[in-house]
């Protein structure tokens, strides 16, 4: 025979188990602070900016290597604000798309790729500045081959970055 308990026997029976686990030490879902109420620090923010920054630059400083790997002038040229610098290690200066396509155009038709290692990067707003080592592989020719420092500052463009000044300063130069 089956028993067929009552609307109120098993209100009785689920508030009873309900008392039971906090008698046993349990919390209930209403009683454990929300995550959402929990305000990240200023620095743990600044990390994340930081990181997704740093992730951005990259792709961007990818597409240079490429474009040096592929001889790909106009597709480093892509890279580049408008009125942005470059300054090669011959120390011109070259602004704009016509001096950057001299500049750049000249070493990636000389070189054979491109290595870059960091050794400074911040971030602030919508720039981005990064110091670190160069490496040109040889081209072709067997020329081309230098290494050295630079320094790069980078401006938002959308979601990405694109490069606003780079600087690049031979081992042994004066």
């Amino acid at each position: 025979m089956i028993v067929q308990r009552s609307p109120r026997s098993r209100r009785w029976l689920r508030s009873g188990l309900a008392l039971a686990a906090l008698a046993a030490g349990a919390r209930t879902v209403s009683a454990q602070p929300p995550h959402y109420n929990r305000v990240p620090s200023m620095e743990r923010v600044r990390l994340e900016f930081l990181d997704n920054v740093r992730r951005a630059v990259g792709k961007t400083l990818d597409q240079l290597k490429e474009a040096v790997q592929r001889t790909d002038t106009t597709k480093a040229l892509d890279l580049f604000v408008d009125g942005a610098l470059y300054t090669g290690s011959d120390g011109i200066n070259h602004y704009g798309f016509d001096g950057i396509r001299d500049g750049i155009g000249a070493r990636v038709e000389r070189s054979g790729g491109l290595a870059l290692t960091v050794l400074d990067f911040t971030a602030s707003g919508a720039l981005a500045y990064q110091y670190g080592r160069y490496t040109y592989a040889a081209g072709p020719d067997g020329t081309g081959f230098e290494e050295g420092t630079y320094v790069l500052v980078m401006q938002q463009d959308g979601r990405g970055y694109k490069i606003r000044s780079f600087i690049e300063r031979a081992d042994g130069s004066p």
